[in-house]
């Protein structure tokens, strides 16, 4: 087990020196953002790949859609909004924000 631990804290180092510190705070969560909208969205059968959900997010509903649904490029653009106000909003019960809104 102490074995797969040091392999494990060596994977992780590697991954922080190729990966993390290649990136900007910013991009970093530009880039995280982009890969939980693009694999929440698939769960539910979403067909844009990664790089795909990356131009949506840069270029917005201006993309020429492909082969792609405007169903699909709306429920990853709703996605961003909903990572982008849980991300603004962490300090925030979000329950009582949901319901303030509902009135």
């Amino acid at each position: 087990m102490e074995e797969l631990l040091k392999k494990y804290d060596a994977l992780v180092l590697d991954y922080n020196k190729t990966i993390v510190e290649s990136f900007s705070a910013e991009d970093f969560s530009a880039y995280n953002e982009i890969l939980f909208s693009a694999n929440s969205c698939a769960v539910e059968g979403n067909t844009f790949t990664v790089d795909e959900t990356r131009e949506l997010k840069e270029q917005g509903i201006n993309l020429k859609l492909q082969n792609r649904s405007l169903h699909e490029a709306y429920e990853i653009l709703d996605h961003f909004k909903a990572y982008e106000f849980l991300f603004n909003h962490q300090d925030t019960d979000i329950l009582t924000v949901f319901l303030q809104r509902q009135l």
